[in-house]
């Protein structure tokens, strides 16, 4: 993380899945690779791949909570760990935005555009 932060990424992305520690880990790495005087790399965590459905997530994974539960438990450790929001599938947003309205912001993926949608303190 420290590598990329030296190389100016606007953001960084990791993998919810990876627990809470890991999160915490990643973004003091890229605290610490920040150069002086610029702004620390967004840090955002996946919750679950769009392309994953909750057969897959059961099967796959061995995740036996349903997939909309798996989303909210992993954006919920995502806002333990710090980071500054999640990306998710559309189904999703309008929930996570609901529950994280003051703090996050939720990426998802529409007709294969990236759309990020800010939830800000003034709402």
């Amino acid at each position: 993380m420290r590598v990329l932060a030296r190389l100016g990424v606007d953001m960084v992305n990791v993998h919810a899945a990876g627990g809470v520690e890991m999160m915490v880990a990643a973004k003091r790495g890229l605290e610490a690779g920040t150069p002086v005087g610029r702004q620390r790399p967004k840090l955002i965590a996946v919750t679950q791949l769009t392309s994953t459905s909750e057969k897959i997530m059961q099967n796959d994974q061995k995740i036996m909570i349903s997939l909309e539960e798996s989303v909210i438990n992993y954006a919920q450790k995502t806002a333990q760990a710090g980071l500054d929001g999640v990306v998710c599938s559309a189904h999703e947003v309008e929930k996570l935005k609901q529950r994280h309205r003051k703090n996050s912001f939720v990426s998802h993926q529409e007709s294969a555009q990236k759309v990020q949608v800010k939830a800000t303190k003034n709402e």
